[in-house]
């Protein structure tokens, strides 16, 4: 009998598929009558982007509750899937079990990496030039994602070999990456949020205190290759707690 996880992971992966093959069809964006104010609205799947309470990104700012959470982050170097859309181009991990965390004594594989231009995230009003998200899971479907902030300076070696792989095209679709290589030193605050993008549902946040860079030339590439702009806007705190750790 397959398992629980398993079969999550497997369906995460279809809908990915299915939303990139499906990208001329694309049912939402970031501008407009379809743009992030209308989302919970378009349709009864995104009815959550109207739930106020829980909606990302939001601003990181004080009061704090100071926790400390035990993570332990292990990723390893793995083969990833590349699917685009009209929105975002996903690397999808197609080797779960080496790529691990665990969360507040709770293990999750690393399901898929994404990107926004510019960051979504603010830490105390402040604006970032990128974000990465990297989305983890657990057997139960609960969902911890880890979001790295970028300032702009020098090129990411992440981003360099993934951009290298692609215009080789030598790969085949699948690329041998290092997700190790986006996670910056130090601590992190965490809170109860939600995914940045439909169906906008229930997510554990980890954002990271320090930062990673990333060049101009990059920006211009994912502006120009993926798309110029797929950040949400800052969404209300509403009264929620913001763990620094």
């Amino acid at each position: 009998m397959m398992k629980k996880g398993t079969l999550l992971k497997i369906l995460t992966i279809s809908l990915l598929s299915m939303t990139a093959t499906a990208a001329h069809a694309a049912d939402w964006s970031y501008t407009g009558a379809t743009g992030p104010n209308f989302w919970s609205t378009l349709t009864p799947t995104y009815f959550t982007c109207g739930d106020k309470k829980i909606q990302s990104p939001i601003n990181i700012e004080a009061p704090f509750k100071q926790q400390s959470i035990p993570i332990k982050i292990n990723y390893q170097p793995a083969y990833f899937r590349i699917y685009q859309n009209s929105h975002n181009i996903y690397l999808v991990n197609a080797q779960f079990a080496k790529d691990i965390i665990t969360f507040n004594n709770r293990p999750y594989e690393l399901i898929q990496i994404h990107f926004h231009v510019p960051a979504e995230h603010e830490i105390n009003g402040k604006k970032y030039a990128m974000e990465a998200h990297l989305v983890n899971q657990d057997d139960e479907g609960d969902t911890v994602a880890i979001a790295v902030l970028f300032t702009e300076g020098e090129k990411n070696t992440f981003l360099s070999n993934f951009y290298q792989m692609v215009k080789s095209k030598s790969n085949q679709g699948m690329l041998q990456l290092s997700p190790s290589e986006l996670i910056p030193q130090g601590g992190f605050y965490s809170y109860s949020g939600s995914l940045t993008t439909p169906s906008c549902a229930p997510v554990t946040w980890v954002v990271m205190k320090n930062t990673k860079t990333v060049s101009q030339h990059q920006l211009d590439v994912f502006k120009d290759k993926v798309i110029p702009m797929n950040a949400r806007p800052i969404q209300a705190r509403e009264n929620r707690d913001i763990i620094s750790s």
